[in-house]
């Protein structure tokens, strides 16, 4: 406290205050998906967050339990971003265009692709799950085993040849997903 004012904002201490009590939920996940996308997951803080909405940081503990908590309705708030492509369009269709607005998605708001694999019980990462199997794999049992497989790969590296190949297994009704001809090798 500097002055009358709390130091880390610059404003009066009775505006953080009443700040705080008028502070929602929604207004905490929106400043969180807001700062997923200029720094990454890795880049948001309950004390960055906070800073943003000109509050203190137990002022979020009185909305969520914890920072697990918040960054996971923000990853489900980007999740639900991802549009599903229209039931009538071919599935080949559906399939890349899912596949394409989830990249789109995913480059927009760095790191949750990488949350959703390090998080499995995160409901974001079961809705985008959903999200898949309901637009186009659930047509195809024998794609459903290969779903946390696909979710594993490193994200920039295979997106585009795996999308092809994905798209051309099916397409051929292979039981087994295409064996990869290009791209770089992993570390052993």
């Amino acid at each position: 406290m500097i002055g009358g004012y709390h130091s880390s904002v610059g404003r009066p201490r009775a505006e953080t205050w009443s700040a705080r009590y008028e502070l929602t939920a929604d207004q905490v996940v929106d400043t969180a998906v807001s700062l997923v996308a200029r720094h990454g997951f890795k880049g948001v803080s309950m004390t960055r967050i906070a800073e943003e909405l000109g509050v203190t940081t137990p002022a979020l503990y009185h909305h969520f339990a914890d920072k697990r908590e918040l960054l996971d309705r923000a990853a489900d708030r980007i999740v639900s971003l991802i549009e599903q492509p229209p039931a009538s369009a071919p599935w080949t269709e559906r399939l890349r265009a899912l596949i394409l607005d989830q990249e789109r998605v995913f480059r927009r708001y760095p790191g949750t692709y990488r949350y959703l694999i390090d998080n499995p019980a995160a409901p974001a990462r079961l809705r985008f799950m959903d999200i898949a199997a309901g637009s186009v794999l659930g047509q195809f049992p024998h794609v459903e085993k290969h779903i946390d497989l696909l979710l594993g790969m490193p994200y920039d590296e295979y997106f585009r040849l795996g999308l092809d190949e994905l798209i051309s297994a099916l397409a051929a009704g292979r039981r087994e997903p295409a064996p990869r001809t290009a791209g770089p090798k992993k570390a052993r």
